[in-house]
């Protein structure tokens, strides 16, 4: 296979913009990228873009578009933790406007899966697409609707030509983003192999032109999915990719609507894009990763002779505070894995006006190691995180220190983890991993002692770093479905649903 090339021309720019709102955000600064034939010279203006209340871009003159009205549409997810069902709000382009008159138009189901796309010139309709599954159709002034690809893992099934009524399959070579690189049919007389089409991406995913190559004989409309194996909106005058939840734009690096799981990176921008390092992670749908979770929460009301609490139980919620949150950013397709720390704010419980944030941090104590045994790949890793109270200078940190074995097997759709987190066991510990679409699944949960006193804890359980000092073990198995989405927990020989598993934890006291 050749060797997959990553080109980066980026030129920074940095782009202030002019809202309607006062109260929506009034900048970013991301990063231009202008590769090759897409060059741009002109540096982008503060009135390029404007937004709307919520957040979501409503003009963008570096595209031509004049506005983009939104419709928003209340997506249900189970809830894993407790049962049950929660919303979150997903804003979806419904109609697009284009200085020179042109417009996008697209309806959408009720859960916000894209139906049909249609794009208008003078108010005409000049092409519009449905969307059926992993079927996509087209139809022009004065024809028919006409089937013009089916999605695949391995690439695509298309008509044999324009007109023609046989299908072929197209098989796609991807790199480790799933992005198609190149992508190849029989040829009926030789009965090799031909490709039919090569195609570089800088590593934000604009597609670099001049080293690309294309088929004459394909039809120019038909091949719509390209980096993240994403829908490229360039055939109907975008350049843009949909993400399902989200519309991205690779020259930006960054995507037009705000996440609507934010709350789980808040020390992340929400139009943010795999964390700015799209070379190490994917963003499926416009989320998030895998991230792994590990927290250490005060249960109590209040704690430490006179500091509020997090006065609550086991969570996997994004939105509970704790004194220390952890997050491991890590993905079985990527030969990388970053972490970080944050802390929630601390104050007294007399003087909530006082509130101090303690700058927590997470080190990686054993660097990422990854091997591979038939099917099965096996990532190890361990990890130090730390935070003290910001209100008391010198006093003794929160030491939680974790060490993970992960399996992954795809073909049986399986990830097993085994491991151990150890350090201080006060406050209360959790911790969960998350699939894709933002369901989680507890490792493991560490009590405080049932001697423990709420208010001296901090200083007879805090001190020194406690490496040695079990908090909890765990080895479990998730299987999952072909997105890699959890779908139940194995252990000691039982299987179980996520829901029932994630209660054994959730029902527990966060002290013996």
């Amino acid at each position: 296979m050749r060797k997959l090339l990553f080109l980066l021309i980026a030129t920074p720019y940095f782009l202030t913009a002019q809202t309607k709102n006062p109260t929506t955000p009034k900048s970013q600064s991301p990063n231009s990228r202008f590769a090759n034939t897409q060059a741009n010279s002109n540096k982008i203006a503060s009135t390029d873009f404007e937004y709307d209340a919520v957040g979501n871009v409503t003009k963008d003159l570096t595209q031509g578009i004049s506005n983009i009205d939104y419709v928003s549409i209340s997506r249900m997810e189970p809830d894993p933790y407790v049962g049950g069902m929660n919303s979150i709000s997903v804003h979806l382009p419904r109609q697009i406007t284009f200085l020179d008159g042109r417009k996008i138009k697209n309806q959408y189901s009720a859960t916000g899966q894209k139906l049909v796309t249609q794009l208008l010139i003078n108010n005409v309709i000049s092409v519009e697409y449905a969307y059926v599954g992993n079927i996509t159709y087209i139809r022009t002034p004065g024809k028919d609707w006409k089937l013009i690809e089916m999605k695949i893992d391995e690439g695509r099934v298309v008509p044999k030509s324009e007109n023609s009524t046989e299908m072929v399959y197209e098989y796609d070579i991807q790199d480790h983003t799933g992005s198609p690189r190149v992508s190849f049919r029989e040829n009926t007389t030789t009965g090799k192999a031909e490709i039919v089409r090569k195609q570089d991406y800088d590593p934000f995913g604009l597609p670099l032109k001049g080293i690309d190559y294309q088929s004459p004989t394909l039809d120019t409309l038909s091949k719509k999915y390209f980096f993240n194996g994403k829908e490229y909106l360039v055939t109907i005058g975008l350049n843009m990719y949909d993400y399902g939840l989200r519309t991205y734009n690779p020259r930006l690096g960054r995507f037009y609507q705000i996440d609507p799981k934010a709350s789980l990176m808040p020390s992340w921008s929400p139009y943010s894009f795999s964390f700015d390092n799209p070379v190490r992670f994917r963003d499926y749908d416009g989320q998030i990763p895998y991230p792994i979770t590990v927290r250490s929460f005060a249960p109590f009301s209040s704690f430490g002779f006179g500091y509020h609490g997090d006065n609550r139980g086991y969570s996997a919620s994004a939105s509970v505070t704790a004194r220390v949150h952890q997050q491991i950013n890590f993905d079985t397709d990527k030969s990388g894995i970053s972490a970080r720390a944050w802390s929630s704010p601390t104050f007294r419980t007399d003087n909530p006006s006082g509130a101090k944030t303690a700058n927590s941090f997470v080190d990686f104590t054993e660097n990422l190691s990854i091997s591979n045994s038939g099917d099965a790949r096996r990532f190890n890793f361990g990890t130090h995180s730390a935070g003290s109270n910001p209100d008391i200078k010198g006093s003794p940190d929160i030491d939680v220190f974790s060490n993970f074995s992960i399996t992954n097997n795809k073909k049986t759709g399986s990830l097993t983890i085994s491991g151990s987190l150890t350090g201080d066991n006060f406050p209360s510990t959790e911790a969960f991993i998350s699939d894709p679409s933002g369901k989680s699944v507890f490792l493991g949960i560490g009590q405080i002692g049932s001697g423990v006193s709420k208010d001296w804890g901090p200083l007879t359980e805090l001190p020194f770093s406690n490496s040695t000092n079990p908090i909890t073990n765990f080895n479990l198995t998730i299987t999952t479905d072909k997105k890699g989405n959890f779908t139940g927990v194995q252990s000691g020989g039982t299987t179980y649903g996520i829901a029932d598993w994630n209660k054994k934890f959730t029902t527990q006291s966060p002290q013996k």
